[in-house]
């Protein structure tokens, strides 16, 4: 078995996630004799998987069998709910592209802050891609310009006139211009295509995610009526069903019966004790708990406030350091 590892681990086969029977052997014994072991697998090279990442096998019943048949499944891709967020550097140099960020941006969302930034790159989907059809297509840009300015410098050639010069600066400009956004665009696909094609003994970290992924991925659930649930919407709902039920649901509404809550209870506040629970702090009590540090932590793990406050010239620091007590006291009821 250690050689058998050895050779799966050396060619570089992975086990993708499977559902279904957990073993897949019996001995047909009974009593202490009753052996179940897991000993068919499915085996599938990284080429494989980064050709299928969904790919899960499924171990049937057995049947008249002792083993346990295999099936194989997820060629199919699941539907995935929105899309990248793509973003071309050639619009960075928009004039409106810091003003429609901006307009953006300001907008406060309730809610966590990976939340947040999930909806506003979301909102900058419509503007970005409004940005995108302005622009046309960059590479037709570049031969309109470069046309255009051929034919400028061709009728300057032919009638040597100042309006005509004003024009071929002009389609100078418009051309450079579009050759850079153009180049921008090049580059950045380029980079792209090395980081997806290219090696940079990268592929065998990405084979790794991707196999990461799919074992981490719920591919069926057993509901709390008994069905089998294979489709990701159900999987979802039947989760939140199970949080709901466990951290409470509808029953946080319900009003706690304090009744049944008393014999567990080795202390009751009074009605007098409340009252003096929620009286406010004076400034008084306040001072007297100040100084009464001193009293209570040990000698030598801080100077006592006594002897810090009374030094010479320390009046306006104990004022503003009682007014600080005073007004916390204050904020926290």
């Amino acid at each position: 078995m250690a050689d058998f590892r050895e050779f799966i681990s050396n060619v570089g086969l992975v086990h993708p996630p499977f559902t279904g029977c957990p073993f897949t052997w019996h001995n047909c014994s009974e009593g202490d004799r009753s052996l179940w072991r897991r000993l068919d697998r499915a085996l599938v090279n990284p080429i494989w998987f980064n050709q299928w990442p969904q790919t899960t096998y499924f171990c049937a019943l057995p049947r008249t069998s002792d083993h346990s048949p295999i099936i194989l499944r997820g060629a199919a891709r699941q539907s995935v709910q929105g899309g990248i967020f793509r973003f071309d550097n050639v619009l960075a140099k928009h004039p409106k592209f810091l003003s429609m960020v901006q307009g953006v941006w300001r907008h406060h969302i309730h809610g966590t802050l990976m939340y947040g930034l999930v909806c506003k790159l979301k909102a900058l989907k419509g503007p970005f891609r409004a940005l995108r059809k302005v622009n046309g297509d960059l590479s037709d840009n570049v031969s309109a310009a470069k046309e255009f300015l051929d034919k400028a410098q061709g009728l300057l050639d032919d009638f040597k006139e100042d309006i005509l010069l004003q024009l071929v600066q002009c389609c100078r400009v418009i051309y450079c211009k579009t050759v850079e956004m153009e180049a921008t665009m090049l580059r950045q696909r380029a980079k792209m295509n090395w980081v997806q094609h290219g090696d940079q003994c990268s592929r065998l970290f990405f084979s790794r995610i991707n196999l990461r992924r799919a074992r981490q991925r719920v591919y069926q659930i057993t509901s709390s009526a008994g069905n089998i649930e294979t489709e990701p919407p159900q999987i979802a709902a039947e989760f939140l069903s199970f949080f709901q039920s466990l951290l409470g649901g509808m029953r946080q509404r319900r009003a706690i019966n304090l009744e049944f809550l008393q014999p567990l209870l080795k202390h009751r506040v009074t009605a007098e004790e409340a009252n003096e629970l929620v009286t406010p702090v004076t400034p008084a009590e306040v001072r007297a708990a100040f100084f009464d540090i001193a009293n209570i932590v040990p000698r030598g793990l801080m100077v006592s406030p006594r002897v810090f406050i009374r030094r010479p010239g320390r009046r306006l620091v104990r004022m503003s350091l009682l007014q600080l007590l005073n007004s916390f006291s204050q904020d926290s009821y």
